[in-house]
């Protein structure tokens, strides 16, 4: 009578191999996951250095952050617009980013904003003096 299957001790030794190779190329496949995202990382990383824009992003983020990344992903569409618009400095609003109560405008900035009133004073002086100082 012929047998089909393999005995008992070839079929465990055989079990016993594949659960090994199933194990290495479990390890490999991880070790390969990791490097690709360590070496991308670093590539995303310089990019985000190089860049000649970006100023503001900069500053709120000067390196890249897995944890933030994240967290802004989990939030919803309208949450993270705001987030964005206050990193970036860009809004969908006309309001005055300092005071939020006129149209943002050159001349209102200069000449109006009591949000940027301090900073004024400080490098332009004040803007009753515009008009009588000698350019």
């Amino acid at each position: 009578m012929l047998r089909t299957s393999l005995p008992d001790k070839d079929r465990v030794r055989g079990r016993l191999v594949r659960n090994r190779l199933s194990r290495y190329r479990f390890a490999f496949r991880e070790k390969v996951r990791s490097m690709l995202l360590a070496r991308t990382g670093k590539l995303h990383t310089e990019h985000w250095l190089n860049q000649t824009g970006c100023r503001q992003a900069k500053q709120a983020m000067p390196g890249i952050n897995g944890k933030l990344t994240r967290a802004l992903l989990q939030l919803g569409k309208v949450r993270l617009s705001m987030v964005t618009s206050v990193i970036t400095g860009v809004t969908d609003s006309p309001l005055c980013r300092g005071c939020m109560e006129k149209e943002e405008t050159a001349s209102h900035v200069v000449l109006e904003c009591s949000g940027v009133a301090a900073y004024r004073a400080k490098h332009l002086g004040s803007p009753r003096s515009y008009s009588t100082s000698k350019v």
